[in-house]
């Protein structure tokens, strides 16, 4: 049986896609085919909207490790998840778990313009979403723009179960601005060769999306995680969705989307430090957790 020896945890618009891709890259390095199984953060879940959530079903993910030392792979949701960890701590309790945190403002944001991309946000008015969060205390949902901010708690949740050996938490700013002595202090503590050159040249998650109206309700379509799919995976064989059926919608996903880049609009600065005086005191305890310095968050 082969379960992963290590897990990106979060956070999703934190540059988890890249960093999945850089590691997939070294010979060391096995990554699940599926970038986020969310096993541990759905196991038993009866919905029929998850492929993974028997343990039989998750551990085909890893059927393809041979050599490599490390396996793994990057459920996003299970830095928010509040039973991710236990389950985390029952099947691989020696796992190592890597983070990446963006600013949460900025990463809200980001996660706003990424869902309308995908289909999955309808408003367009972010103000208005961040508001109704707020008057409607739907900061406790996970699903919640605000609440996928609260790191400090969601961290809390790992270190008061796993020993601080095992945690390693990185900044997007690191990825972003210092991506060689990042990638080589993933390395390290993953115990892999850290002179390994990873290819930085290709750009992931760029936000580009299809124009017309049908184009959009058929790349949502693809794009979402929904009951066919789920299917799918559960019936077909692991080598034959991931060899097949997964590239064929990768194609038709991007031979839909425009060629052109989105253009983004910045963040009002009003709604910008309203969230900074709601992040605040989660902020402060991020940086006692990691032991970084995190003030330009409340800037």
């Amino acid at each position: 049986m082969t379960l992963p020896n290590f897990l990106i945890i979060g956070a999703a618009k934190a540059g988890t896609t890249s960093l999945y891709n850089y590691l997939e890259q070294h010979p060391d390095v096995f990554m699940s085919p599926d970038k986020e199984p969310r096993f541990f953060a759905f196991k038993g879940d009866t919905s029929g909207n998850y492929p993974y959530t028997e343990l039989h079903q998750y551990e085909k993910l890893f059927n393809g490790v041979t050599t490599e030392k490390m396996a793994g792979e990057a459920s996003t949701f299970y830095l928010y998840s509040k039973s991710a960890p236990d389950c985390i701590k029952e099947h691989v309790p020696d796992v190592k778990l890597v983070a990446v945190l963006r600013n949460p403002i900025d990463r809200a944001y980001s996660q706003f313009v990424y869902w309308q991309r995908e289909g999955k946000e309808v408003e367009t008015d972010f103000a208005k979403i961040v508001n109704e969060e707020l008057d409607n205390m739907q900061a406790e949902n996970s699903d919640s723009y605000i609440m996928r901010g609260m790191y400090g708690s969601q961290l809390q949740r790992y270190f008061d179960i796993f020993p601080k050996e095992q945690i390693r938490v990185y900044l997007f700013e690191d990825l972003c601005e210092r991506p060689e002595e990042m990638l080589k202090d993933v390395f390290g503590f993953l115990n892999i060769d850290d002179t390994f050159k990873v290819n930085f040249s290709k750009n992931y998650n760029v936000s580009t999306m299809p124009q017309s109206g049908i184009k959009q309700v058929i790349y949502a379509f693809i794009m979402r995680q929904n009951r066919l799919k789920a299917t799918l995976m559960k019936i077909l064989p692991n080598n034959i969705y991931w060899k097949y059926i997964a590239p064929l919608a990768r194609t038709l996903a991007n031979a839909l989307r425009s060629r052109k880049k989105l253009a983004v609009r910045p963040l009002d600065n009003v709604i910008r430090q309203q969230l900074i005086d709601v992040y605040r005191d989660d902020i402060q305890l991020t940086e006692k957790l990691i032991n970084r310095d995190l003030q330009s968050w409340l800037r």
